[in-house]
């Protein structure tokens, strides 16, 4: 079940970032607006300076399934940290080795898995948008859940959309299900009018949940 959906629309003078199941709302680090730009669904949020962060804090749910977009400027060669399980402490960062431009999980991952793209995979393989799933069968425990610069050294250089959270391990299938959200969100067809229009908007919504 979706437990927590940041789309990462937000574009206003404050800090609130929306969760859309209501559950989560985050803070960010700044003012929305100041760092909204396109993303691959709708708006996304810049995260490439130092302290550019939401935080969200403790979630009570165990999370087995992470999943979001983002565009990475692999020419940096530190490594950066993208989200947080539990504040700043390294052991519970996800981050982007900057010397491989792969995904890196610190030690609070105990038991999980990486798909970059719905693919089995930890290449980050260009600066595009790319979706990142972590799927953990052993589940994660979110003390202070943030995204964006996650650690207190190596902040996130990049563009973040859609975040997600799952309190279930997504099967490869429902995985590629969220990767067509962000390739195909909607269609359009010149044929059929608007009912297939609706229906195939709901069949490919990243709002969908599992």
């Amino acid at each position: 079940m979706k437990i927590a959906h940041w789309k990462l629309n937000d574009n206003a003078a404050n800090t609130t970032v929306a969760d859309f199941t209501g559950n989560y709302p985050g803070v960010c680090s700044v003012n929305t607006d100041t760092i909204s730009v396109a993303g691959k669904i709708d708006r996304a949020l810049d995260m490439n300076s130092a302290n550019r962060r939401v935080v969200v804090g403790a979630v009570s749910e165990t999370i087995k399934t992470i999943s979001l977009w983002f565009s990475f400027d692999t020419s940096q060669s530190s490594d950066k940290k993208f989200l947080g399980l539990d504040g700043q402490t390294s052991a519970g960062t996800a981050g982007v080795d900057g010397t491989t431009d792969t995904i890196e999980l610190k030690a609070d991952f105990t038991a999980s898995t990486v798909y970059v793209d719905a693919v089995e995979a930890t290449l980050i393989p260009d600066t595009g948008f790319h979706m990142v799933t972590i799927v953990d069968t052993a589940g994660l425990t979110l003390t202070d859940f943030r995204f964006g610069d996650s650690a207190a050294i190596g902040h996130f250089n990049g563009t973040m959309d859609n975040v997600m959270l799952f309190d279930n391990v997504l099967s490869a299938s429902q995985i590629r299900t969220l990767y067509r959200d962000g390739v195909v969100p909607f269609f359009r067809s010149r044929y059929s009018g608007n009912s297939a229009f609706r229906l195939l908007r709901r069949r490919f919504s990243p709002n969908s949940s599992f």
